[in-house]
């Protein structure tokens, strides 16, 4: 997530959005811990896997767009 993240930057292509989605991301990768120490199943560890895997597909489709040159 880093690199990509950095790649992304890097790139000239991160905006003001970039943080943003990073900080999302760390959130989620809170409260995915927080979620497992419970029991039962609950809302954090589900929110924390889906936003985890929705930021990080999300950029890794941003950073290979930008490499192919669409972006």
């Amino acid at each position: 997530m880093l690199l990509l993240i950095g790649a992304i930057e890097l790139a000239g292509k991160g905006g003001v959005w970039l943080p943003y989605v990073a900080g999302l991301y760390i959130i989620a990768r809170v409260l995915h811990p927080l979620g497992m120490d419970k029991a039962e199943a609950n809302w954090m560890r589900g929110a924390g896997v889906m936003v985890t895997m929705l930021t990080l597909l999300g950029l890794a489709i941003y950073a290979a767009l930008v490499g192919a040159g669409v972006l």
